[in-house]
């Protein structure tokens, strides 16, 4: 059993958050806390300067509103943190900072890019300084 459970999820692919959800409500102790993370990933300068200069807050709202409702229909009691930046590093770097026991993951089925780069999840897997449970 775990105290405190990071779930990374990416509001724009939520196919397999839904069981990372249910795997953290078994997990978790008596007492424990649950955290939400989304991570707007960068925009790259060039392309920022021609998008509206609230793009990113904007965002970061859509993202909370779209997480909100997703707990709320899997009856999850969370804390939820939007950021931006890059999503393996933030992941890692929010479990290390706030002593997260555990991280469970959604992974998706590898496409090319996948293979050539590798994925969040892969690159979360890797750094992590906890145990980190990659569903899918």
């Amino acid at each position: 059993m775990f105290k405190k459970i990071l779930i990374p999820i990416d509001p724009h692919n939520l196919e397999n958050a839904g069981f990372s959800i249910k795997l953290a409500k078994k997990l978790i102790t008596k007492n424990g806390t649950i955290s939400v993370l989304s991570i707007i990933e960068n925009v790259p300068e060039y392309i920022i300067a021609e998008l509206p200069g609230r793009f990113i807050d904007e965002a970061k709202n859509n993202a909370k509103a779209i997480i909100q409702k997703f707990i709320a229909e899997h009856k999850l009691d969370a804390d939820i943190v939007i950021d931006s930046g890059n999503p393996a590093v933030l992941i890692n770097q929010a479990a290390e900072d706030d002593n997260f026991d555990l991280i469970i993951i959604a992974s998706h089925k590898p496409n090319m890019m996948n293979y050539l780069l590798g994925s969040t999840a892969d690159r979360v897997v890797r750094r992590a300084k906890c145990p980190v449970f990659v569903t899918r």
